[in-house]
């Protein structure tokens, strides 16, 4: 009985190490596959649009637009795609804590 049960821990482990370093590709996969590419064209060009305006905005529509800009950077990632990357470190978490954000994001 005590092989049986430790060969479930086993199996169980694995499983959440595929979850862990595998779980965000497939969610990024899935999110891609059903997102049609004109929007995701559209979106790109949007975020670009902000980006290049920010600075003429008054502050609160900066603000605002920052805002914006920040949830469409999270719609971007939530697909695996890069838009506007920077160089800081990335850790195992960094595409799940990102994931997060998105679907609270999407909630509001």
């Amino acid at each position: 009985m005590r092989r049986k049960n430790l060969w479930k821990a086993g199996i169980g482990a694995l499983a959440l190490l595929f979850v862990v370093f595998y779980g965000p590709d497939c969610l990024h996969l899935f999110y891609r596959l059903t997102t049609p590419k004109t929007v995701i064209l559209s979106n790109r060009l949007d975020y670009n649009v902000m980006a290049d305006d920010e600075s003429r905005l008054a502050p609160d529509a900066q603000k605002s637009s920052i805002r914006k800009r920040h949830e469409l950077f999270l719609w971007f990632h939530a697909r695996g795609l890069n838009i506007d990357e920077d160089d800081e470190e990335r850790s195992i978490w960094h595409p799940w804590k990102e994931l997060v954000e998105y679907w609270r994001s999407e909630r509001n």
